[in-house]
């Protein structure tokens, strides 16, 4: 399955919205983004794999606990 990914998708969209934020309010370290990363991946995963949780950044269905 492939996804179509594009820049103005609404989840790659409000990811570049919680970085501006970040930046906006002085916060700049790789801790800060990575929840916002982390819940892009899952939606895509998500989506690619047709499953709906996620666990420790892997499916749960076959390749994660």
């Amino acid at each position: 399955m492939s996804i179509d990914l594009k820049p103005n998708h609404k989840a790659i969209k409000e990811y570049y919205e919680e970085l501006a934020s970040f930046e906006k309010h002085g916060h700049s370290n790789e801790m800060t983004v990575r929840n916002p990363f982390q819940a892009l991946i899952q939606f895509f995963i998500t989506i690619s794999m047709n499953t709906t949780e996620i666990v420790n950044g892997l499916p749960k269905d076959g390749f994660g606990e």
